[in-house]
């Protein structure tokens, strides 16, 4: 008898709990061959600026969770197979060769993802097989909105009070645990970061995996439990999805002694975070647009390249913004409230083009997610639907409640950056 075979291609779901499509396809066949895939093609991109699209900060992140995911499948008699190159020849050669019955994987509705899922579902269709999309970056499942996805509320105010109290978020997604003998397949080996022309490291912020991401979560909800009122600190997981939203959000709502008002708090970035998704998923290319969501003329048009790299290297001369960038250059991290502070001196001081800002976030934040970025971007150059971003800066009192002993900007000021991003010319 012929075994039922199926592909799991690994995105943005670095993880076995909640995981929808990986579940599905363990229910579905009887063996199954889970990919991931290192496209060259956006690995390697390069932006219109003096930056690459994917600095080595978010590569050894990337690699690193990767890591851990083929770890976590090897405990429980499985593989990994990692490939690098272009995402639907290699996922059509594994089809093929393989006599697969489909492939199962996260949707992206993001312009980059969805023409990746496109060239992969082509592909395929010349084979008779087909790509199933699930859900799995997000909080709340989108049948479960009370509105469709193109009467999206545009303040979030409005987007929480539509869905906090009305909205249940659906229980973790429990994948059958079972062991699956797998093809005569070589595994792959997972690249360096030599392999993309970096050959010193970046210091470590946090470190990649979901048994990382699970850790430091358990650790933050037993802190919250003694008193604990800063922040989650959970997005760098989030972003590769070696965490599910659903499981950051159950944990919290399993706190006896944490106060309401952390809870609150913490919940309430976990539905930024889908009001970011859900308003981008409206209308992407506005995402990515000079005017922005609400697509009006920007004010600060500067695009200076000089100016720019001062910024970046942290040569502004004020001494935390330095030492903020500087630490952004090296770990690829900075807390949400200092990268409030770079982005309005960026802005109101510099007066550059918000989106080189968010270019550069894009190359360097190990949490990089495209709508949050862009999204927060616009927020803090005016252009979001609510104009949050249209505030007096005061940097003194960012600096009060930020790094009040000094501490953190002694740290960093003087760390040097003597890495050359490229030698291109940017593209204005």
């Amino acid at each position: 008898m012929n075994k039922k075979r199926g592909i799991v291609w690994f995105r943005q779901d670095l993880r076995l709990h909640d995981n929808e499509p990986f579940g599905e396809a363990i229910k579905s066949f009887d063996e199954i061959i889970p990919v991931f895939v290192f496209d060259d093609r956006i690995l390697n991109k390069q932006q219109q600026a003096p930056f690459p699209k994917i600095f080595r900060t978010r590569l050894k992140f990337l690699i690193e969770s990767v890591e851990a995911l083929r770890k976590r499948l090897r405990a429980s008699g499985m593989e990994l197979y990692v490939r690098k190159g272009n995402t639907e020849d290699i996922l059509y050669e594994l089809a093929r060769k393989y006599e697969t019955s489909g492939v199962f994987s996260i949707r992206d509705r993001m312009p980059e993802g969805e023409w990746l899922q496109n060239n992969v579902e082509v592909k395929l269709w010349s084979l008779g097989q087909e790509l199933h999309l699930y859900q799995g970056k997000m909080l709340f499942h989108t049948s479960d909105l009370p509105f469709p996805i193109a009467r999206m509320p545009d303040l979030f105010s409005s987007f929480r009070k539509e869905t906090l109290q009305f909205v249940p978020v659906r229980e973790l997604y429990d994948a059958p645990e079972k062991k699956y003998l797998v093809p005569d397949l070589v595994p792959g080996s997972i690249p360096e970061l030599s392999d993309f022309g970096y050959y010193s490291p970046p210091e470590n912020a946090f470190l990649g995996g979901e048994e990382q991401g699970l850790h430091h979560l358990y650790g933050m909800m037993s802190k919250a439990e003694q008193g604990f009122e800063g922040g989650l600190e959970v997005s760098p997981w989030l972003a590769v999805g070696s965490l599910s939203a659903r499981k950051v959000y159950h944990e919290i709502n399993e706190l006896s002694q944490a106060s309401e008002k952390i809870k609150r708090d913490w919940i309430n970035k976990l539905m930024l975070r889908d009001y970011y998704r859900l308003i981008s998923s409206r209308d992407p290319i506005a995402l990515f647009r000079a005017g922005g969501l609400v697509n009006e003329e920007i004010k600060n048009r500067n695009q200076n390249e000089e100016d720019l790299m001062a910024w970046i290297r942290g040569e502004t001369g004020e001494e935390f913004i330095d030492a903020c960038m500087k630490c952004l250059f090296h770990t690829g991290y900075l807390n949400h409230g200092k990268r409030k502070a770079v982005a309005r001196y960026f802005l109101e001081k510099m007066e550059l083009n918000w989106y080189l800002g968010a270019g550069y976030f894009e190359s360097v934040l190990i949490d990089y997610d495209p709508c949050l970025n862009y999204g927060n971007w616009q927020r803090q150059a005016g252009l979001s639907f609510d104009l949050k971003g249209v505030y007096n800066f005061n940097l003194e009192n960012i600096i009060e409640a930020e790094d009040p002993e000094g501490i953190f900007t002694e740290k960093w000021k003087n760390r040097s950056i003597d890495f050359d991003f490229l030698d291109q010319e940017m593209v204005v």
